[in-house]
């Protein structure tokens, strides 16, 4: 429900003609406020479009003409945005340039800022009170500060509070969640009551980033031509060929559902454990041989009321689809924390990946930092796993009682070297 004195007042909320955005359009709606549909283009696929097909973007499942439709079913003011420019610069450079350097890149975290930023400044162009869009998170105020803060929505199951986790106060302080109370059926309830069409799109948790095709023909046409060169995909613990590969743009540390070319099987569980840029081979290695205990996180931006004096516990999500673990938090300087798992797991973290760090795992559960995935777990020269030293150790080295210095790099042993990465 609208909290009384925001009745009559306008938002901006996010469109894609999906059904989560235009049912919380209607519900904004409903509750007394004046919603202004906006949608954002963001990347035009090279292919021909049909007319009326020109605002396509990454997360829109309609046509700019069909989008427009749906804002005249619930009579709002519909507005399309070109900013196909800002997502090249501020997305699909940096998930080129991650890729080109063997690591991943979020790129529905960094969409999303954009997103929101857009959403912010035409706000203030519109002469709007607040943005909204169709996401499941929920925003609340901390009484005792004054400050907004992000929290998982009530259904679990949808929430994507992870997406939504890199964004700045500026972002929530005027930022309505309409379906952020309720579940996705009741959402879709509300969708068919309302007589409209929606084109289906979809696991909607899934990467809408680009289709995996484009997005090799986009690293294809932008790519120094050095990194188109075919190479060898190696076995990584005794270097058994395994089959060729089209070039090493196609590969990143951690990655998964590994291809080769002439139809070369390769089984389901393997992963990508090293790159050589030089020979241009990729070296792969089964998930239940790789094990981890702790992790690196760089470029760390943490919630300025959480207590830094000492080491927490908290939880931690790599990605949409992954569920949140348990583990301990040790700040080492302003934008660097160290992790360590209350378990050793087995398989590889994917470098590079956004993490979002929470207070708890439930509904409810508080975003209390973010950062990039840098390195974890790792093997001394013996092939021996290593994990780190104990939190007392950890707790001496990091606030600066003790001089002891921790190895956050990876080895896994093969006959020939050690590979760090």
């Amino acid at each position: 429900m609208v909290k009384k004195g925001k009745e009559g007042k306008k938002v901006v909320i996010g469109m894609t003609g999906g059904v989560d955005s235009t049912v919380a359009a209607y519900l904004l709606k409903k509750q007394g406020l004046e919603p202004i549909g906006v949608t954002f283009n963001f990347y035009k696929e090279e292919s021909s479009q049909k007319p009326g097909e020109e605002c396509l973007g990454t997360c829109q499942s309609k046509s700019l003409v069909s989008i427009q439709e749906v804002c005249d079913k619930l009579e709002i003011p519909f507005y399309g945005v070109n900013a196909s420019h800002l997502f090249k610069e501020r997305v699909l450079d940096r998930v080129l340039t991650a890729r080109l350097g063997g690591t991943a890149f979020s790129p529905c975290v960094y969409c999303n800022i954009l997103k929101f930023d857009l959403l912010v400044e035409k706000s203030k162009k519109l002469g709007a009170d607040f943005i909204a869009t169709g996401h499941y998170a929920k925003v609340v105020k901390n009484i005792k500060t004054g400050k907004f803060q992000l929290i998982s929505a009530n259904d679990r199951e949808q929430d994507q509070s992870y997406y939504l986790s890199a964004l700045d106060r500026i972002h929530l302080e005027n930022l309505l969640l309409p379906c952020a109370d309720i579940r996705r059926s009741e959402v879709e309830q509300i969708a068919k009551s309302l007589g409209i069409h929606f084109v289906k799109k979809g696991d909607r948790n899934r990467l809408c980033f680009m289709k995996e095709k484009n997005f090799s023909f986009y690293i294809q046409k932008n790519a120094p031509p050095g990194m188109l060169n075919n190479g060898g995909i190696f076995n990584f613990e005794d270097g058994v060929p395994i089959g060729d590969h089209g070039g090493v743009h196609h590969f990143y540390i951690g990655q998964n559902k590994v291809k080769a070319l002439d139809n070369v099987k390769i089984e389901e569980d393997a992963r990508v454990v090293e790159i050589d840029r030089k020979t241009k081979n990729v070296y792969i290695s089964k998930t239940k041989n790789i094990r981890y205990s702790i992790c690196e996180v760089i470029n760390y931006k943490q919630d300025p009321d959480t207590d830094i004096s000492s080491p927490i516990k908290v939880f931690i999500q790599f990605s949409q689809l992954e569920k949140r673990q348990a583990c301990f938090l040790y700040f080492k300087n302003n934008d660097t924390v160290v992790l360590k798992f209350q378990e050793e797991i087995i398989g590889l973290l994917v470098k590079g990946s956004h993490v979002a760090i929470y207070n708890g795992l439930g509904a409810g559960a508080k975003i209390i930092g973010n950062g990039t995935l840098n390195s974890f777990g790792f093997f001394d020269k013996s092939g021996k796993f290593r994990s780190l030293p104990d939190p007392e150790e950890v707790e001496l080295e990091i606030y600066g009682q003790e001089d002891l210095k921790l190895d956050l790099s990876l080895k896994i042993p093969r006959k020939e070297k050690d590979v760090t990465f």
